[in-house]
C-alpha cells in the first residue's frame, strides 16, 4: 500500500515576474502538499528542473509568439520521480 498523496491545483494567473514569483513561492509553503498542478503560468519553454528546495518542476510551454494565458507546471516532490512513468502535457493551445 502506498502513503497518502496530497495534491493541489492552483491557477497562478502569471508568474512571470519576480514580484508574482515570490508570492506564489509563499502560498505553496502555507499548504502541505506533495504535487502541484500550476495553470496559467505564462511561461515559455519545456523543461524539467530540480530545485534547491527539494522539488522538481516540470514545465510545459507557453504556445511560441501567441498571447494566450497558457503554460502548465507540475511542482512535485524530488522523491516521487522515481516512482513517475512520465508527463505528458495535452492542450488544444500547442
Amino acid at each position: 500500500m502506498f502513503p497518502s498523496l496530497y495534491m493541489c491545483a492552483y491557477n497562478v494567473g502569471s508568474i512571470t515576474t519576480y514580484k508574482r514569483l515570490t508570492a506564489f513561492v509563499e502560498e505553496i509553503y502555507k499548504i502541505k502538499f506533495d504535487i502541484i498542478s500550476i495553470a496559467e503560468t505564462w511561461l515559455s519553454g519545456s523543461k524539467r528542473a530540480d530545485l534547491p528546495s527539494g522539488y522538481i518542476i516540470y514545465q510545459s510551454r507557453k504556445p511560441q509568439g501567441k498571447r494566450t494565458f497558457a503554460g502548465v507546471t507540475f511542482y512535485m516532490l524530488s522523491s516521487l520521480n522515481k516512482r513517475m512513468l512520465g508527463i505528458i502535457f495535452m492542450s488544444t493551445f500547442m
